[in-house]
């Protein structure tokens, strides 16, 4: 049963990631899965309960992913690489209003959204500016706290239309540019050597 109910999240998972929260219905997800409508509410009271524990699958599944990255890179940079690569790759279809959505239509999912940015992305990017100036590839004279921060705050700007509308920008390049603005701003020329090669190369996306 919980076997089915995870696949269930899954799929459902890449079906709001891929059209947004607002516009799925209940019903239409039950179509999408190849499921009864019947099936789907014996696993979620509505639709607000299916989009919160889709929200949390995806979250721990991204968890997991971006673990595996920091434990298995050579240094700081390779790291972040690697997970630029991951999320141009997850996000390369995603429905520009997603974060809008959960904010404005379910403010529970969202707040685990604000919850794992606040812990989970803030203490993976502390991390990573430390490990990058134990290395001396970051500079130390930078507060890794507050730059983490700023990264973090710079998320929710990432979906902001009205600041990179849809119909002029992809995400994947606004992601980039940002991560080179962050990275080329901590790194130190050891650092920059890296950063020159890895940005001169075409993501893998």
């Amino acid at each position: 049963m919980e076997e089915k109910k995870s696949g269930i999240l899954e799929k459902a998972s890449a079906l709001f990631m891929k059209f947004g929260f607002k516009s799925l219905t209940m019903d239409d997800v039950a179509r999408e899965l190849g499921i009864s409508k019947k099936t789907l509410y014996f696993y979620f009271e509505d639709k607000n309960d299916l989009v919160k524990q889709a929200v949390i699958s995806h979250l721990n599944k991204n968890q997991e992913i971006v673990l595996s990255f920091c434990n298995g890179a050579n240094n700081a940079i390779q790291e972040v690489q690697q997970l630029m690569q991951c999320v141009n790759v997850q996000m390369k279809d995603t429905h520009p209003s997603v974060i809008f959505d959960l904010q404005k239509y379910h403010p529970d999912a969202y707040e685990l959204f604000k919850e794992h940015k606040f812990t989970f992305i803030l203490d993976t990017i502390k991390s990573n500016i430390s490990r990058g100036q134990q290395e001396g590839l970051y500079k130390t004279n930078m507060n890794g706290e507050i730059i983490a921060r700023i990264y973090v705050a710079r998320i929710d700007l990432l979906f902001n239309p009205e600041v990179f509308p849809r119909e002029q920008f992809q995400f994947t390049d606004i992601y980039t540019e940002m991560m080179k603005y962050h990275l080329y701003a901590l790194a130190t020329k050891k650092g920059n050597k890296l950063l020159d090669k890895i940005f001169n190369t075409p993501l893998n996306i």
